[in-house]
This record gives C-alpha cells, structure tokens and sequence, in this order.
C-alpha cells in the first residue's frame, strides 16, 4: 500500500511532535552542590540519600563535607557523586544517635549505635581512602575525650580515590 503525501505528512508530524514531548519531559537529573556541610544525623542523611538517588541526582563536593555528610560518598548509595579539587571531608566516630533520631548518653547502647554507623561508614569507603582516615576506632571521639569538633580531614589528592567532577 502506498500511502499518499498527505497521510506520509501527518505521520512524520505526529512523529516529530511526539519527539518534542518526550525531549521537554525527559527532564535532566538535578545536581546538589555540596559546599559547607558539617553533618548531622545519619539517619536523615541515609533518608535523603536514598531519595536523591531514586531522582537520578548528581551530587557535586565542592568544599566541606563532615561527619554524616561523608554518607554521601558511599559506593552503594546509587548517587553519582564527585569531588572538586576544593572538597574536604571530615571523618570522626559517630555520637550515639538511635533511628528515631534521639541523641543518646554516653553509655554502652550509646556506643553500641555510634560503632555501628561508623562501620557502616568505613565499610563502604574506597580502599584508598579506608588507608588515609584509618579505622574507626582511630577516629576523634567524644566517647575518648575528643571536641565534637575534632576531625581527621583528606583533601587534595588524597580525594584522587573519587571520582573527580569535570
């Protein structure tokens, strides 16, 4: 069957409209810059992770990065994340907080939680970086007397380990 220029027309011009739609709908991935993050809870941070890497979101360091923020860098979490020659990122031993949130004493189920989450984290750290930030248990702790403040810092190529953003 031949089809006559009229009906070749509106097939072309269906074509090319429906092409349009899909090109102005297929939205590209957002990219969350990461500048000055000191952390915060890990569980809310695993939260938004999770999210960010369903929505297909490219997460850029581009300057401090600590305590929870370092989640972000986890090699499952599904994010497609690098490191700008302006990252730095903080590692310290986690304080004791429970999945509600609930910041926890110093006593052994505090422990218990914080040793957890830094494994978690540890864990899914390069091995080049695992190298440079030494186990958790060597990590500045309030649980040993340390400042809240108190961090083990990798910057510059150190970070080579990431992915470096172009």
């Amino acid at each position: 069957m031949k089809l006559k220029f009229e009906q070749l027309f509106t097939v072309v011009i269906i074509t090319i409209i429906v092409s349009v739609f899909l090109v102005v709908n297929a939205r590209a991935a957002d990219t969350v810059t990461i500048r000055n993050n000191p952390g915060g809870d890990p569980y809310k941070f695993a939260s938004q992770i999770l999210k960010l890497a369903e929505a297909g979101t490219k997460v850029v360091i581009d300057g401090k990065c600590a305590s929870a923020c370092t989640l972000y860098l986890s090699r499952t979490s599904g994010l497609d994340v690098c490191v700008t020659p302006r990252a730095r990122i903080g590692f310290h031993s986690s304080y004791g907080v429970n999945a509600a949130g609930t910041r926890l004493d110093k006593r052994q189920e505090a422990r218990e939680a914080a040793a957890t989450v830094d494994m978690v984290i540890y864990r899914e750290m390069p091995a080049a970086i695992k190298k440079k930030i030494g186990t958790p248990d060597t990590w500045p702790s309030v649980y040993k007397g340390d400042s809240t403040s108190k961090m083990r810092w990798i910057e510059g190529k150190d970070l080579l380990a990431f992915k470096q953003c172009k």
